[in-house]
């Protein structure tokens, strides 16, 4: 973070697997689409995500997105995700009426067959300098 407010706390953080193609893709969609640059971005197997999420066998196979000191999951993280994007990404929200149950089925569905997919690193992912200060960890 940048040294003018290093000392606050962030209003949007999303924990993301860093050794998965996918999800570091999604992060990089997210990081070039959030105009107002609210979200910061930490990987689940990071000392951000270990101070801030307590359990992490329950969030340790899935996107977390914590926001106003909110932990959220899966497809729920996702909506809000796109909702504090703003521009039209934000109009995907609308889909929160959809029961999680079946909006989290589906995330699951592609969540287990991410790696046979797109691939996994053998490293975690590693950002820019040039956006380096948008990451916590």
């Amino acid at each position: 973070m940048t040294s003018s407010n290093s000392h606050e706390k962030p209003c949007c953080i999303l924990f993301f697997d860093g050794y998965c193609h996918l999800c570091s893709s999604a992060v990089h969609f997210v990081l070039h689409r959030d105009s107002r640059q609210r979200i910061k971005f930490a990987p689940l197997s990071g000392t951000m995500a270990r101070a801030y999420i307590t359990d992490m066998d329950k969030y340790s196979d899935t996107l977390v997105y914590l926001r106003k000191g909110v932990l959220m999951q899966r497809s729920t993280a996702i909506l809000y995700v796109a909702r504090d994007m703003g521009g039209i990404w934000s109009l995907l929200f609308v889909f929160i009426i959809v029961p999680a149950a079946w909006r989290d089925a589906l995330y699951r569905w592609v969540a287990v067959r991410r790696y046979r997919w797109w691939g996994k690193r053998a490293y975690c992912m590693v950002p820019a300098k040039a956006v380096a200060d948008r990451f916590l960890d």
